[in-house]
């Protein structure tokens, strides 16, 4: 089906409770409950241009949300504003039928001239139905002028399946869920008893604790009632059985039917080092026992507990970008600001496609290149979330990405990591990595490995043009991260980038058998590899501008656990070789970078050798 590119907004009005019931129908609906997918949201009408046979459908799960066992009784649909109608109706069908009259579980026509147009109207079967599998709830109409067809709706719900739609002449007279991609069905089924609270436990997050220390878990949360939920209680039990006394909650109100939060639950700190899974039960809502099932309304959670935090926690984002890519600038911006506010606990990758910098295939990044949609994106140290590359999870706010990168930082890592890099020929072609990890637990198995990445920084070419499409954007002007972007010209030229991954090795999942079993708390390990430095003087402008970030990556998780990097110091003991056969020493700092000359005072290593003066 496609896409609603017609949409118009013609009127907006509340959507009231009782808008439109008649006495007959109050009555007969009292004791009952209205559920939707659209919950208490505004109503929203949109009008589009063909006429046409028109229908309208949501999707009752009886076996995911509790509704098994409710009785339907009646239908709440919007009317369109418009005499050109005819042919209302309304019906229940276990499948999405070809026409609404073959609908084959309930169909009745409408007297058009009993309904009210430009609202919601309410309509009780002739038969109430007990829903033992999952339904659809329908309406239909014929639209005999061209712009008479007409959607009730509200803001989507982003639920899959949920709301449906068909036209004869728009989409061809197939059903399809596009429209629900961008909009809910202001569509309402009265069931004739009241329903009893109920939250589901869809997911919870992975946790890394402390031992003995308090801490949270991120659980995703779904509400299965129509009401608001105020409150929760909830019991943790660890996997040998152990229960936890309950724990009350309180929080604000959110949306109701089908709405989805994400809450931080505490857990009770632990002496027990390892991995463990306690489950997570929610046991009341708003003061009520839960009707959802018990085993819906619960939750396993990977934890690991670990001796101690790592004395040196770092985020990896790995941006990915490309000079063709006209809203990604916002990812530079995203990671200046991150390198200004977390210092030396922030390390950038830029990971470029498609242009100059990219090379034969993103400095080893074409696989994961391939698993992302489009750009700008990042993911901040692989934990799971896609953010913006500016904005983070919050839509709009001035780099949001901040709180995604501060959020990674107050997880503890169960390692540490240190990198050391030197080049292995005078010519500077390949750079020995040595990585050393030291682990704060025991583990019979490595379920870790290493990956390396060469960074190159401060590349620069004139033919070099940076796609901006914040160029006169007026929308982010009051945005003084983002204003140079909106002054500056649509392709931008002498632009200077760093960051830039030319070369990396096992960088999708790490280097196989770079992290031994068993791993010993608090002993170190130490792995070494080798890197080939690119040839290409577009990715390499500098060797001075090099550097090297380690990656440990967990395999069973698929986070990167800890990093580190480090500039590449030169070979210790060899020394450069002129053209008439003689030598000249190596000279470097304390930092490993090379001196052109001996420095007048200060310490220094020349040919390996620490020297004074």
């Amino acid at each position: 089906m496609k896409r609603f590119h017609t949409l118009i907004i013609i009127a907006c009005c509340a959507l009231g409770l009782n808008a439109q019931r008649t006495d007959a129908l109050a009555a007969a609906v009292n004791g009952g409950t209205w559920w939707s997918y659209a919950g208490d949201a505004p109503l929203q009408v949109y009008k589009t241009l063909p006429p046409e046979t028109c229908d309208f459908a949501i999707l009752l799960p009886a076996s995911k949300y509790g509704l098994s066992g409710h009785t339907l009784r009646g239908i709440r649909f919007f009317v369109p504003e418009s005499s050109a109608v005819k042919d209302f109706s309304v019906w229940i069908s276990t499948s999405r039928p070809t026409s609404a009259s073959k609908a084959n579980i309930a169909y009745k026509a409408l007297d058009a001239s009993a309904l009210t147009p430009g609202t919601l109207n309410e309509v009780l079967f002739d038969e109430p139905y007990t829903l033992t599998r999952d339904v659809y709830l329908g309406y239909s109409f014929t639209a005999t002028d061209a712009s008479v067809r007409n959607v009730g709706c509200v803001a989507s719900t982003g639920i899959a399946d949920a709301c449906w739609t068909r036209f004869s002449v728009f989409s061809g007279g197939s059903w399809g869920t596009t429209f629900s991609a961008e909009f809910s069905l202001a569509l309402y089924a009265l069931f004739g008893e009241d329903f009893p609270a109920g939250v589901r436990a869809v997911q919870a997050g992975y946790v890394t604790a402390i031992a003995n220390a308090p801490h949270v878990v991120e659980m995703t949360l779904e509400n299965c009632s129509p009401e608001g939920i105020r409150s929760i209680d909830y019991v943790v039990t660890d996997e040998d059985g152990t229960e936890h006394a309950p724990v009350h909650m309180d929080f604000d109100s959110y949306s109701t039917a089908m709405s989805s939060r994400t809450v931080q639950i505490g857990l009770p700190a632990t002496d027990k080092l390892g991995f463990h899974k306690p489950t997570i039960a929610i046991t009341k809502v708003n003061g009520k026992d839960n009707s959802i099932t018990a085993d819906k309304a619960k939750c396993t959670i990977d934890q690991l507990v670990i001796s101690r935090a790592s004395d040196s926690k770092r985020v990896v984002e790995e941006e990915f970008t490309g000079l063709w890519c006209g809203w990604c600038p916002q990812g530079m911006v995203g990671m200046q600001l991150a390198e200004k506010q977390f210092g030396d606990r922030y390390i950038g990758i830029a990971v470029h496609q498609n242009d100059a910098m990219a090379g034969s295939n993103s400095g080893g990044y074409s696989s994961i290149l391939s698993k992302i949609s489009g750009l700008p994106a990042c993911y901040i140290s692989r934990n799971g979330l896609k953010p913006g590359t500016y904005y983070g999870m919050t839509e709009n706010k001035p780099f949001g990405l901040g709180d995604v990168i501060s959020d990674e930082l107050s997880r503890p890592a169960e390692a540490d990591i240190e990198v050391k890099a030197e080049w292995t020929d005078e010519k500077r072609t390949k750079v020995r990595a040595t990585a050393t990890t030291l682990f704060h637990l025991d583990n019979e198995t490595a379920p870790y490995a290493l990956a390396y990445v060469l960074l190159s920084d401060s590349l620069k070419n004139n033919s070099w043009l940076q796609t901006n499409y914040f160029s006169g954007y007026d929308y982010v002007t009051s945005d003084p991260n983002l204003k140079p972007f909106v002054d500056a010209p649509e392709k931008i030229a002498g632009m200077t980038f760093s960051h830039v991954a030319v070369a990396s090795s096992g960088i999708t999942d790490g280097i196989n058998n770079s992290v031994s079993a068993p791993i010993v708390a608090e002993e170190n390990q130490t792995h070494e590899t080798t890197l080939s430095v690119p040839s290409s003087n577009l990715l390499v402008q500098n060797k001075d501008n090099l550097r090297i970030v380690a990656l440990l990556v967990s395999r069973t998780r698929g986070n990167i656990v800890n990093a580190a990097v480090t500039r590449i110091s030169e070979p210790t003991g060899i020394a450069t070789h002129t053209a008439d056969g003689s030598t000249s020493p190596i000279i470097v700092d304390m930092q490993g970078r090379r001196l052109r000359e001996v420095p007048a005072r200060g310490i220094y290593i020349q040919n390996g050798k620490k020297v004074l003066r």
